[in-house]
């Protein structure tokens, strides 16, 4: 019975610390035809146009053409729906 409980234990250790091992999730999720990616001051920005998903913090973009075309996490990305363009801030490439 002794045996069960400290396997038992072991067992809820080693997934608890598989858990928070695992990667942090973006909150959001975004595609943009085209874009840029730009330094602004310590940070980066990006801008999108032809845009679609949702989110607004934690968000991956996604640029499909153009030079900066790759993925990005923005921090805070501003999504016009009337529009369809984008912007992100405190951006990093994925």
């Amino acid at each position: 019975m002794f045996g069960r409980r400290i396997a038992t234990a072991l067992i809820a250790a080693l997934l608890a610390s598989s858990l928070m091992a695992a990667p942090a999730q973006a909150l959001g999720s975004f595609w943009c035809e085209t874009g840029s990616f730009h330094p602004v001051g310590d940070w980066y920005g990006l801008s999108g146009t032809r845009c679609g998903g949702t989110g607004a913090t934690d968000a991956e973009v996604h640029l499909r053409t153009g030079p900066s075309a790759g993925d990005y996490l923005c921090e805070f990305v501003f999504f016009w729906v009337v529009t369809g363009n984008l912007g992100g801030s405190r951006c990093v490439p994925l």
